[in-house]
């Protein structure tokens, strides 16, 4: 891979996450490339340049996502401009029978931080059962308590009700809380159900069946991304 000095930007140059920065010709040893910085591409990325052997480069089609995508309740209107690839889905045979063609939008984030810059922060693991279905099923180390431990991995989960539980973690990349404002629709609901029997949960946690709080992956009241958890920190480093 090649830099050179040129008044013109270099390819993918005003795509970056950061300035880039034009230098004298020099070539780089690439290690691997990962296509899509979106959830998974930047979680990819960013874990392979942790080996000091390694330099990767991650490429997006989108751009770096502007900053109101940082305010939670907007996300709905980022969908169907150009941070959405609008996918459509074929036409439909038992669904979609109101919509023209019988076709539904697909959101899919076109970014840098994917998905994780359009969604709705909500953080929700698997059941418990699918997990262990997948493993009885063959699907080696695909157990919950093999998972586990990755879910705790990835989390810096700020409310203490949640961490005393055993199944969250404190110390990775992606901030969760739950949100601190609860209106008076929230407090009734959750009232009427502990009077009907149901238990007030962690969604997240032993079991899922009762009410429970929003988990959402925000930071300091703002969205917390793939790119904010996991490119942001590591934005100065040479082997990404």
């Amino acid at each position: 891979m090649a830099t050179k000095d040129a008044a013109t930007p270099l390819p993918f140059e005003y795509l970056t996450l950061n300035t880039p920065q034009v230098c004298c010709l020099h070539f780089v040893l690439v290690s691997g490339y990962a296509v899509g910085a979106g959830s998974a591409g930047s979680v990819v990325a960013s874990r392979l340049s942790e080996k000091g052997c390694v330099t990767v480069v991650l490429l997006e089609a989108g751009k770096s996502p502007p900053k109101l995508t940082d305010c939670p309740v907007l996300n709905r209107y980022f969908t169907k401009t150009d941070l959405d690839w609008n996918f459509q889905t074929t036409s439909q045979v038992n669904a979609g029978r109101g919509l023209i063609n019988r076709t539904f939008t697909m959101s899919a984030g076109k970014a840098i931080g994917g998905s994780s810059i359009i969604n709705g922060l909500q953080s929700v693991r698997g059941n418990r059962k699918d997990y262990d279905n997948w493993a009885a099923q063959g699907a080696t180390g695909w157990s919950f308590e093999e998972v586990l431990p990755y879910f705790k991995k990835l989390e810096n989960n700020t409310d203490p009700e949640f961490v005393r539980n055993g199944y969250h973690g404190i110390n990775g990349p992606v901030t969760m809380s739950k949100p601190k404002y609860d209106s008076e629709l929230k407090i009734a609901v959750a009232e009427a159900a502990k009077q009907m029997g149901y238990d007030l949960t962690d969604s997240n946690g032993p079991q899922q069946k009762g009410f429970y709080d929003l988990q959402a992956t925000m930071r300091d009241g703002q969205r917390c991304s793939a790119a904010k958890a996991y490119l942001v920190p590591n934005e100065n480093k040479e082997r990404l």
